[in-house]
Formats: C-alpha cells, sequence, structure tokens
C-alpha cells in the first residue's frame, strides 16, 4: 500500500526549496507547499530568539545566522529534517527575507493546554499565522484526545485570540495554517473572527489536521469560510480523518509507512507541487472505519473517563514529554502498572470495556475488509479471463 509512493520520487519540502527557493513570492506565488514548510518551521523553538516573541520582527536568515542551534529542534519529531528545512529556508531567496514575530507557547498542565503559535511576514501586506501541531508533551496529546468528548479545546480559544491580536497589529492579507492540531486550529480560528477580520483571509491550509463535530459544519461561522480552506492528507491518513469530515480534501503520496506518513517530510513534492493522488489506502480506511465504530459504542461520559484515566496513570511518572517516558522506561513502566493496580475498581472497569470495544471494532471491520479484498481479487481473475 504507502510503499508505492517510493516509485513517485523522494522529493519533499527541502527539495522543493533547494529547486525553487531562488524565486520570490512575487515571481512564484504562494501554494500549498510553501504553507507546509511553514507550518513545520512553526514546530521549532524559537524562545531563544528575543525579537520573535515581539512584534519587531527578525527574518529566517537572521535568526539562522545570529541565534540558530540545537536547542530549535529539541525534542521536536525529526530534528534533522527541521535542521535542513531551517537552514535550506533562511539561506533561500524566497523564505531568507520572510520576518518571523509573536511568537507564543504555551503548556499548561492545570488547564490541559498545549498552544503555539507564531506568524511569517511574507510582506508588509500579507501574513501567514501558523499555528504548532502537538509537540511531544504528554499534555498536548490528552489535549488531543479531548476533542473526542469536547466541543471545544483550550488550544482553540488560544488560537482564536492570537488570530485576533495579528490581524489588529497587522495590514492586508492574512493566510492562516497547520500541520496536525495546528490544521484544526488554524479552521477554528479563522471561523471564528469577526466580519471584517475574515474578509481578509486568503486562504486557511488544514495539513493533516482532525475535523470537528458534526454542529460545526451545519454553522453559519463554518459556512463563511468553507470555500477558503486547502487541506491535504497523506494516502495513509489516520489523524487527518479524525471526528466528522465535511470537508473536503486532497490526498497527497508519501514515501513513508503508514502512521509515519503524518511527519511532513515524507510528503512527496514534485515540480513544485505535491504530487496528489486519487484516495487514500486501505489502511487508512479500514483504521478510521474502526475508530469511528469505536467512538459509536461510547457515550461522552465513557469517552471523557477513558481519557482522563489514562492520563491520570501517566501523570503518575511525571514525565512532561514522552521522551521522559522513554528514556526512564523501566521505572515508568513500573510506576503505570502500580498506579493501574491502585485505580478505582469502577474505573478499571471502563478502561477494560472501552479497550474491548476497540478491539471488537477493529475485528469486525477487519472481516469487512478482507471480503472487500477477496471479492477484488476475483473480480480481477475474472477480467483476466
Amino acid at each position: 500500500m504507502s510503499g508505492r509512493a517510493n516509485s513517485r520520487g523522494n522529493g519533499n519540502i527541502v527539495s522543493y526549496i533547494r529547486e525553487l527557493g531562488y524565486q520570490s513570492f512575487d515571481e512564484r506565488p504562494f501554494c500549498e507547499v510553501d504553507s507546509l514548510i511553514l507550518s513545520q518551521l512553526s514546530y521549532l523553538n524559537y524562545r531563544k530568539c528575543d525579537t520573535c516573541t515581539t512584534p519587531c520582527s527578525g527574518s529566517l536568515y537572521d535568526i539562522f545566522s545570529k541565534c540558530f542551534g540545537g536547542s530549535y529542534v529539541r525534542h521536536t519529531w525529526n530534528p534533522d529534517g527541521n535542521i535542513a528545512l531551517m537552514r535550506c529556508a533562511a539561506l533561500s531567496r524566497r523564505f531568507g527575507d520572510v520576518r518571523v514575530a509573536q511568537h507564543v507557547c504555551v503548556v499548561d498542565r492545570t488547564e490541559e493546554e498545549q498552544f503555539s503559535a507564531i506568524t511569517f511576514h511574507l510582506s508588509d501586506t500579507l501574513h501567514y499565522i501558523a499555528y504548532r501541531g502537538t509537540d511531544a508533551t504528554v499534555v498536548g496529546w490528552k489535549e488531543d484526545f479531548n476533542l473526542s468528548f469536547s466541543k471545544n479545546i483550550p488550544s482553540q480559544y488560544s488560537a482564536l485570540r492570537y488570530a485576533e491580536q495579528i490581524a489588529r497589529t497587522s495590514k492586508g492579507t492574512l493566510i492562516l495554517g497547520g500541520h496536525s492540531k495546528g490544521g484544526n486550529l488554524a479552521v477554528y480560528a479563522a471561523m471564528h473572527l469577526p466580519k471584517d477580520n475574515r474578509a481578509r483571509i486568503f486562504r486557511v491550509y488544514n495539513h493533516d489536521g482532525p475535523g470537528f463535530p458534526p454542529e460545526v459544519f451545519d454553522s453559519p461561522a463554518y459556512r463563511s469560510i468553507h470555500s477558503l480552506i486547502h487541506k491535504t492528507i497523506p494516502q495513509t491518513a489516520i489523524i487527518g480523518l479524525m471526528l466528522e469530515q465535511h470537508e473536503s480534501y486532497f490526498v497527497v503520496a508519501s514515501n513513508a509507512f503508514t502512521l509515519f506518513q503524518h511527519d511532513p517530510f515524507s510528503w512527496i513534492v514534485e515540480k513544485g507541487s505535491f504530487v496528489y493522488i486519487k484516495d487514500v489506502d486501505n489502511f487508512s480506511k479500514y483504521t478510521n472505519r474502526t475508530l469511528n465504530a469505536w467512538l459509536s459504542e461510547l457515550d461522552i461520559d465513557t469517552r471523557k473517563t477513558f481519557v482522563d484515566s489514562l492520563y491520570a496513570i501517566l501523570q503518575h511518572t511525571d514525565a512532561v514529554t514522552f521522551y521522559d517516558l522513554a528514556s526512564n522506561w523501566r521505572r515508568n513502566l513500573k510506576t503505570i502498572y502500580e498506579a493501574v493496580r491502585d485505580t478505582d475498581p469502577s474505573v478499571r472497569h471502563v478502561i477494560s470495556q472501552t479497550i474491548g470495544a476497540l478491539i471488537r471494532a477493529s475485528a469486525e471491520e477487519m472481516k469487512d475488509l478482507v471480503h472487500d479484498q477477496v471479492l477484488m481479487l476475483r473480480e480481477k481473475m475474472q477480467n483476466e479471463e
């Protein structure tokens, strides 16, 4: 399935800059590949750069040449890829003069919020608001899972406030975007901006971000920006097809395997554009049907109890990031086991029942998947006779 993407080529967002980075945005208009690049650059830790946290911005070239180092990519999912991306972008004509400003980063374990955003000023009148997706923090993933039972999460409110701030302090056209949860935040902020600022939005890019509860898509706010949304997902999409999906989307070929296709560096770029394919693969369809069937079995209270209980168990380890969990895995595994053992029996029952429901849903969908594959094979053999 996903391995077939290798035959299409190995170009990605880094090679895109190497090949076309000599062209300015006036010469080559901003596109969805540029959006993914800026969305990925939002994962970097700009807190070491004083100008990045204020409206007084510095260029990507200045940041790279004066203060860029290992601290910028520490605890990102792909440090080497991020270093290469920053280097190519900063040294290119296309991105080097892009000004970076008003970086914010919030990790609040009490409020269960992980939020970060940064603004890239492409010119005096064109501004890209980039929302960071889920990072390596445990609370970041907890907030993502909260989407399964909450209409809103704290980072969505923060995303809106941030967009309102940028709209007040800038003139001209706005573009909002993000990867993973960042894509969800971009859509949320865009549809809740005041009407006059919504009118300034050129495009909203959602790169493999989860959807929304059903009622969102029926709202006037969503309908007001629906035509502006450009959603991209990899061929084995999992995150990008979570929750309800009323948005149309474009499927991008990837050279990674299954879940690793969520990594933007695996998305294939050729001749200045993503390599688009017709549909997601069977593994993606199977996984998302399984998750949807599983969630449909669980009421809101059960979902909340399950997610909150697992998070409480992980909190016993005192790990802030998944790197902390992995670095002391023997001790943490023992702590987790003890926490599960000491959990209230009624809560353990909910956890057991919920995991059992997932296993049942997976088995049922596997039957359907195998049945479909047998029918396709039979039809193919009949056509070859």
